[in-house]
């Protein structure tokens, strides 16, 4: 049975990244795109879809949590931080996203979603970091600190997954768009003139 749970929760990830990732990625795209009409047109790409793809997490903690519930209780605690911090900046992402499709234009919310995408995408670099370093355990049970966790490689981690985001984000708008805001991406270039 913990294969079947291990393939679930593995499967969750892969999704999560590869769906959610490139949203991040989109909003993470938002903060260097200078005009408004490609903004509003990311963010519109990523608010049809954003809510399926965090279902994915959701999953991933309960199958987490049904299939290991000892790891489950020793893990979460030593990424706490960075989970919280994840959690606060989808929420936000989540807020804006649908403020900015009902009220548009909202340059506030745009900057908010994001913001929040970035803060959520170093975050869940911090946590996959955290959760590879030694965890103290006693009695079954974490017993380390809060912030022990936390060190340089968290920083390198974070900066990886982030540009593994912007990446993945990228390379779905070159592939969904076009016109404009695709020719900004580097997708279509006019040959020079002779």
């Amino acid at each position: 049975m913990a294969i079947v749970w291990s393939g679930l929760i593995l499967l969750c990830l892969l999704m999560y990244v590869l769906l959610d990732g490139y949203d991040l990625g989109i909003g993470i795209g938002m903060l260097i795109e200078r005009d408004t009409a490609h903004r509003h047109e990311m963010i519109e790409r990523v608010a049809v879809v954003w809510d399926g793809n965090e279902t994915w997490l959701v999953l991933l903690a309960v199958s987490l949590w049904s299939g290991f519930p000892l790891a489950f209780g020793t893990l979460l605690p030593h990424a706490y931080l960075a989970v919280v911090v994840v959690l606060f900046a989808l929420i936000v992402r989540g807020v804006a996203v649908e403020m900015v499709s009902q009220a548009p234009p909202a340059l506030a919310w745009e900057r908010a979603f994001a913001l929040a995408s970035l803060v959520a995408a170093l975050a869940q670099g911090a946590a996959i970091a955290t959760l590879l370093h030694e965890l103290p355990v006693v009695q079954d049970g974490f017993a380390g600190s809060a912030w022990g966790g936390y060190g340089w490689f968290n920083l390198l981690t974070a900066f990886t997954i982030t540009c593994l985001y912007a990446t993945l984000g990228y390379a779905r708008l070159k592939a969904t768009t076009s016109g404009r805001l695709r020719a900004g991406l580097g997708a279509t270039r006019s040959a020079p003139p002779e």
